[in-house]
């Protein structure tokens, strides 16, 4: 098997797209043509799943095969070929991520009742008012680094799909370099991710 990495995409109810508009078709090899640059041209996907959730312009995720000439960032890589393995709609896991990414944090502020029901449960009717009730405190908030840990309950309870990834993403990155495990996060993610894939591949190998 070649390198595996995952990339995120936009996408609906009618399945994932490329980022020229075009649907992505599971199993086929897709092959640039041109020169190879990061961030510009060819096909890019990451190692590690938090390091792809960064660049998520929505919450459709592939694990991916990559091949060819490959450049590589510290985060990112740029293949000449990229192949989906499988793809699904990963909304509910980002979610379910942010809540425990949350929750993680929880004692580094006074937590409102409501914000913590909702982290625990994901129940659907407390999302708005956890939301409202964990960006009146962020606003409210002195220092960044406090901002930033109350936020992570705001953006837990988000509604836009593609805003919503990339606020997870900025939060997530900031958690695994104020962890005690630095490594913990990806693993969390790509456990959640690798449920997913599940539905397609069997058990992971």
């Amino acid at each position: 098997m070649n390198e595996l990495a995952w990339h995120f995409l936009a996408g609906g109810p009618e399945g994932p797209r490329l980022r020229d508009g075009r649907p992505l078709e599971v199993g086929r090899w897709y092959e640039h043509e041109g020169p190879l640059a990061l961030c510009e041209s060819g096909y890019h996907a990451s190692t590690r799943a938090l390091d792809a959730l960064k660049y998520a312009p929505g919450t459709w995720v592939s694990l991916c095969e990559i091949d060819g000439a490959v450049l590589r960032d510290a985060d990112k890589v740029c293949a000449r070929r990229r192949c989906a393995l499988w793809a699904a709609d990963a909304t509910a896991t980002l979610r379910l991520f942010a809540c425990s990414c949350a929750l993680d944090v929880a004692h580094l502020w006074a937590m409102p009742s409501v914000v913590r029901r909702y982290l625990e449960t994901q129940d659907e009717s407390l999302r708005d008012a956890a939301r409202a009730h964990a960006a009146v405190l962020a606003a409210g908030a002195a220092a960044a680094a406090a901002r930033t840990v109350v936020l992570a309950a705001a953006h837990a309870a988000a509604d836009s799909a593609a805003w919503y990834a990339a606020t997870v993403a900025r939060f997530a990155a900031w958690y695994a370099a104020t962890a005690d495990d630095s490594a913990a996060p990806n693993q969390h993610l790509e456990s959640l991710l690798w449920s997913l894939g599940q539905d397609f591949t069997g058990e992971p190998e």
